[in-house]
């Protein structure tokens, strides 16, 4: 009976692999973060020329030093091909702070930034230096902790029998290191899949409903943004945050509804697929389960909470991929008005320019080429961070030298 049981598990653990490992799409020109950046002169940057109050910069600087206090002090974070320790991030961080508290006004400031720090330019996926901006935000939804009435579509908790399962540690090679399942007796299966979650009621009389929210297609969108902030019935609020997914790859409903001719790609915005499905409920089902992945909550005392434990800044605060990307570093953002690849050659060419800091990652965002931005909660946030889509440029901000005795 034992020999059958580890068989069973084999296979099913085969069968995850498969998918695991299966090929993936055509690779990127630019596929390491050593090849990811290049240095540029800081004084080229137009820092001064930040649109927003240094006040929402120092916000968001102290909750980056925040978590470099937290982490191990010795603990080595990559700007291209040079480390700098968490101890010596925080006090390079924390010497920029004290400056521009004592000297709040941008001129200044940037003084400061390009004595004692120099600049990486992200050269994007194809190596030309554009990258791809979207944007996101929290939505503010109605709720209710107790199922009845118009409140029927809940927003889970993480599944205890949810497991992960370390394919490097069994030695092998493919471009997914983890995988995402549940345990079914002593079985590993895949996770179940947006469509068996919501339409086919797999979690349901679990006990794992954090809150019902009166509409799906705010349960789908709340998914894509990874919080909330929930009204409940009593006025009370409640903030729920990402707290993990079922592994399985996120798929674009809207480059769905475009290949189906739905929406053109120039009309495609989140408002566009809003509207769309509540006029077509009859298509909420199809649509939303062409996206398998689904994500878990958890509630926050304040939201929304980035992936490094620090709550998120408004119009400061940006999602990246942690395998190029610095996690808490200091960055510089060039957007262009144009929704076209090609640089902006005038200052009237761009939208804005702004200092951020790396404070999120994203189930989608992947690779050099693509920034999340972050825009705040509510609706005009939404209405915002639903049609932004440019190209730009980022760079990281790093410190000029390394902290003496430290190694």
């Amino acid at each position: 009976m034992r020999f059958v049981t580890v068989l069973a598990l084999l296979f099913a653990l085969f069968s995850i692999l498969q998918y695991a490992c299966a090929p993936r799409p055509k690779p990127l020109v630019v596929t390491s973060r050593e090849k990811a950046f290049v240095e540029v002169p800081i004084r080229s940057l137009p820092l001064k020329e930040d649109d927003l109050p240094v006040s929402s910069f120092l916000r968001a600087m102290d909750k980056s030093i925040a978590y470099y206090r937290r982490v191990p002090a010795r603990k080595v974070f990559y700007f291209g091909v040079e480390g700098f320790s968490a101890c010596e991030l925080v006090d390079s961080y924390s010497g920029l702070k004290e400056y521009a508290e004592m000297h709040p006004r941008w001129p200044a400031i940037s003084a400061y930034i390009c004595e004692h720090f120099k600049a990486l330019r992200c050269v994007g996926y194809r190596g030309d230096g554009r990258l791809l901006f979207t944007g996101y935000y929290e939505p503010r939804v109605r709720g209710s902790l107790k199922k009845g009435g118009k409140f029927l579509y809940p927003l889970y908790s993480l599944p205890s029998d949810l497991v992960h399962v370390d394919l490097e540690s069994f030695g092998l090679k493919c471009p997914l290191k983890r995988l995402t399942g549940r345990l079914e007796g002593n079985t590993v299966k895949p996770y179940f899949t947006r469509h068996e979650i919501d339409f086919e009621k797999k979690l349901e009389g679990k006990g794992l409903e954090l809150v019902w929210l009166d509409d799906p297609v705010d349960c789908f969108f709340i998914h894509i943004q990874g919080s909330a902030e929930v009204v409940l019935a009593d006025g009370g609020r409640m903030s729920v945050n990402y707290a993990g997914s079922n592994g399985m790859r996120y798929k674009s409903i809207g480059a769905f509804l475009i290949d189906k001719g739905v929406i053109s790609r120039e009309k495609m915005s989140m408002k566009a697929i809003y509207e769309y499905l509540h006029e077509h409920p009859s298509e909420i089902e199809k649509v939303l389960s062409y996206n398998p992945s689904y994500v878990f909550f958890r509630v926050v005392e304040k939201g929304p909470v980035g992936s490094l434990g620090v709550v998120l800044t408004p119009c400061r605060s940006v999602a990246a991929d942690p395998r190029f990307f610095p996690p808490g570093a200091l960055g510089f953002v060039e957007i262009c008005r144009s929704g076209e690849r090609k640089p902006c050659n005038d200052r009237h060419d761009y939208l804005f320019k702004r200092l951020v800091f790396i404070q999120d990652r994203g189930g989608a965002i992947k690779g050099p080429g693509r920034i999340d931005y972050y825009w705040g909660k509510g609706e005009k946030a939404g209405e915002i961070a639903g049609g932004f889509k440019p190209w730009g440029e980022f760079y990281v901000i790093l410190p000029r030298e390394h902290a003496a005795g430290v190694n």
